[in-house]
C-alpha cells in the first residue's frame, strides 16, 4: 500500500517513526479496553483490527467535517498507515461481535421465502460468474454484513443485504469461509445489491444521511446496481449508480432488467421452487434465457437422457443404464 502524502513540506523520518509509534500505542490501548468491554478478556491481537488504512480514515474525516487538512490529525493518520490490517482477524473479529440479539433484530419480518429466493438466485448464478472469475476470486453474501465503517460495535456500521455479489475478492480469509465483506478495508464495491421488503419498503428507500439504508448504499457502499425488490407486491426496483447517484433504471421489452456488465437480466418469474409455487426474482441471460437452479439443471440433463434411451430403443438398441 502506497502512503499517502497528507501535509505539505517535508517531514523528517524520525518525527514520522515517533508519530506512528504514538499512534499505534494509543489505538491498542483504546482498542483493548473496547474488547474487554465486549469479551471480558485481554487480547493479544487487539492491535491488528485497529490499524486502518490512511486513505480511508481521510476521506471520512472529510467527509464528516472537512478536517483532514487539520496537521494534527494529519499526523495521527499516517501513523495509522503504517500496517495494513489482518484481514483474517478482521474477519473473526465480526463473526465474534454478531451477538444473537443483533442476529434477531436482523431477521424481524423475515419469511420462509427469503431464504429460498437468496439460494435460488446463488444456485441460478453461479455458472456465469465461474465464467467471468475462472480463478474463482468472487463472493456472495446471503443476509451477511457489509461493514462499511469502524464503529464502536461492528454491526451499527455495516448493513446486511439480503444478497450480494463482490468482484474480484477471495471467498476463503485463511482457510475460513468469510463471514462478512469488510468493505473499509477491501475497497471493492458490491457490484449487485438486492434487498427483498415484507414491509412497506420504506426502510431500504431511506435516505437521512448517515443512517438511511438508501443513503448509505448510494453515498457509501456504491454498488453498481441496487434492487429492491417487495415480496408480497412481487414488484422490484432496479437503481443503476451513474455519476456518483443513483439513477432509476428502465425495463426492457420482456419486462426485466439488464445488467449489462455480466450480460444478464433481473426480472420475475412464476413458478415453482422448493415446494412453493410463488413469484422468484430470477435472472435471465441477454437472450432472454432462463438462469436454471441446480435442481431445475439436473432435471433438464434427465430429460435429455431419456430422450436418447428413447432415441435408440426406438433405433433396436438396448443402452446399458
Amino acid at each position: 500500500m502506497q502512503i499517502i502524502s497528507i501535509t505539505r513540506g517535508k517531514r523528517s523520518e524520525s518525527r514520522i517513526r515517533r508519530i506512528a509509534l504514538i499512534s499505534r500505542i494509543l489505538v491498542t490501548f483504546i482498542g483493548q479496553k473496547y474488547l474487554q468491554s465486549l469479551r471480558g478478556k485481554r487480547s493479544n491481537h487487539v492491535h491488528e483490527v485497529w490499524r486502518i488504512p490512511a486513505n480511508c480514515l481521510q476521506q471520512r474525516f472529510a467527509i464528516a467535517g472537512g478536517i483532514s487538512h487539520n496537521p494534527t490529525l494529519s499526523r495521527i493518520l499516517l501513523g495509522f498507515a503504517i500496517a495494513q490490517p489482518n484481514l483474517h482477524f478482521l474477519n473473526r473479529q465480526v463473526l465474534e461481535s454478531d451477538s444473537t440479539p443483533v442476529l434477531a433484530k436482523r431477521t424481524v419480518g423475515q419469511n420462509w421465502q427469503e431464504h429460498f429466493q437468496g439460494t435460488l438466485l446463488t444456485e441460478s448464478i453461479k455458472p456465469t460468474l465461474q465464467k467471468y472469475h475462472p480463478d474463482g476470486q468472487y463472493c456472495i453474501g446471503q443476509d451477511l454484513g457489509i461493514y462499511w465503517k469502524m464503529t464502536y460495535t461492528p454491526e451499527c456500521g455495516a448493513e446486511f443485504p439480503k444478497w450480494f455479489y463482490v468482484p474480484n475478492v477471495p471467498p476463503i480469509v485463511n482457510g475460513e469461509i468469510r463471514h462478512s465483506y469488510v468493505l473499509w478495508q477491501e475497497f471493492i464495491a458490491p457490484l449487485i445489491v438486492l434487498e427483498f421488503v415484507s414491509g412497506n419498503g420504506d426502510k431500504e428507500r431511506d435516505k437521512t444521511r448517515w443512517k438511511g439504508k438508501f443513503w448509505i448504499y448510494e453515498q457509501v457502499i456504491h454498488p453498481a446496481f441496487y434492487c429492491i425488490y417487495e415480496v408480497n407486491k412481487a414488484s422490484i426496483e432496479v437503481y443503476h449508480f451513474i455519476e456518483g447517484q443513483y439513477q432509476l433504471l428502465a425495463a426492457n421489452e420482456r419486462g426485466h432488467y439488464p445488467i449489462a456488465v455480466l450480460g444478464i437480466e433481473l426480472g420475475i418469474w412464476q413458478g415453482k421452487y422448493q415446494n412453493l409455487e410463488l413469484p422468484w426474482l430470477r435472472f435471465w441471460d441477454s437472450q432472454g434465457n432462463l438462469l436454471l437452479s441446480g435442481e431445475e439443471r439436473a432435471e433438464l440433463e434427465r430429460q435429455k437422457n431419456d430422450r436418447l434411451i428413447a432415441q435408440l430403443k426406438s433405433l433396436g438398441i438396448e443402452p446399458e443404464v
